[in-house]
């Protein structure tokens, strides 16, 4: 059996259905046979077709199916990375995070300056309470893109739980000029700022991030 039929019934036949067209596609008059052509696909074909249909299904937030077909193509090909960045993706959803872990930190030693790696990574790290690591990968991502909220913001969260308070705060003051209209990112500060005794611009905060929420609601 391939490698990449841990897909549903209905993945597999819009393979057949995927493959039968580029068959006809091909086809000419002195080609071989539909039969033979159709059969002969190898397996890159198949690895193609089901790790863009893994990719789709996470981007979906089908993160159960996704992670059955992206699984297999992973496995085959270990060098896809975009296909390992959403296998990871998919492991850390289902929480599943040191399998994210794992194959995030192979991803970051190959390039430290992919943002989206990096975020990920951080997160990961922060899902199982290694503040320290994903500060570490956190900061130095910041530095290379201070313009990017999810890297602010997941810094914030980090320190915060590290109690470098006065820290946390400037982080989540960045992220806060990225994105002024996230709630999230005021009820975070707040919380900092409590910690530092500032309760009086804790509240204020708190209060503007729920009239935030309140306005998303009736927009």
């Amino acid at each position: 059996m391939s490698k990449f039929s841990k897909g549903s019934v209905w993945d597999e036949l819009g393979f057949f259905m995927h493959t039968g067209k580029q068959v006809l596609l091909r086809l000419n008059a002195g080609a071989i046979t539909w039969y033979e052509r159709f059969f002969s696909l190898d397996n890159s074909v198949r690895a193609e077709y089901f790790r863009d249909i893994g990719i789709k299904y996470t981007k979906q937030g089908r993160y159960v199916q996704a992670l059955s077909v992206l699984e297999g193509v992973v496995e085959a090909y270990p060098a896809d990375d975009e296909a390992a960045f959403h296998l990871a993706f998919c492991y850390l959803k289902l929480e599943k995070p040191l399998a994210a872990i794992e194959i995030l930190e192979r991803l970051y030693a190959k390039d430290t300056q992919d943002g989206k790696v990096s975020s990920i990574l951080g997160m990961a790290y922060i899902q199982t309470k290694n503040y320290e690591e994903a500060v570490g990968v956190l900061s130095a991502a910041c530095e290379q893109m201070p313009d990017n909220f999810n890297l602010n913001y997941r810094l914030g969260v980090a320190l915060d739980n590290l109690e470098r308070y006065e820290e946390a705060v400037e982080a989540f003051q960045r992220a806060m000029k990225i994105r002024p209209e996230e709630p999230r990112v005021y009820r975070a500060q707040g919380f900092s700022l409590e910690q530092l005794g500032k309760h009086d611009q804790a509240v204020q905060l708190f209060k503007h991030a729920a009239q935030l929420e309140d306005k998303q609601q009736v927009g």
